[in-house]
């Protein structure tokens, strides 16, 4: 579900969510994946992956996504979830709150 994106390398544990490995993210992400389906939210896979499996570079160590695209993407996706009975499954709220690249991932 995650292959693809515009990174290639992740870090575990997640200290974030306490995923302890692949498989574990993996089978978390599965549960998602009909949220990943909706068209809402541009860079919706990029977010959701990036939560279970965040960016990690050498220059900047492990980054969240951003508030501000979490945020954007539960005001945009909301009707959606509303349609199929789900909540938005993130809070936005405990993400960094920047838009430099090396504190926060954006998309």
């Amino acid at each position: 579900m995650c292959r693809g994106l515009s990174y290639n390398l992740t870090s575990f544990p997640n200290i974030w969510l306490t995923v302890s490995d692949q498989r574990e993210a993996a089978s978390i992400l599965h549960k998602y994946k009909v949220l990943m389906e909706l068209a809402c939210f541009e860079s919706f896979r990029r977010l959701v992956c990036g939560m279970f499996l965040p960016h990690c570079s050498p220059q900047s160590g492990v980054l969240q996504p951003c508030q501000s695209i979490c945020s954007t993407a539960e005001q945009q996706c909301s009707q959606a979830l509303n349609l199929i009975n789900l909540n938005w499954p993130f809070n936005c709220h405990l993400l960094p709150d920047s838009q430099d690249p090396m504190e926060c991932c954006l998309p």
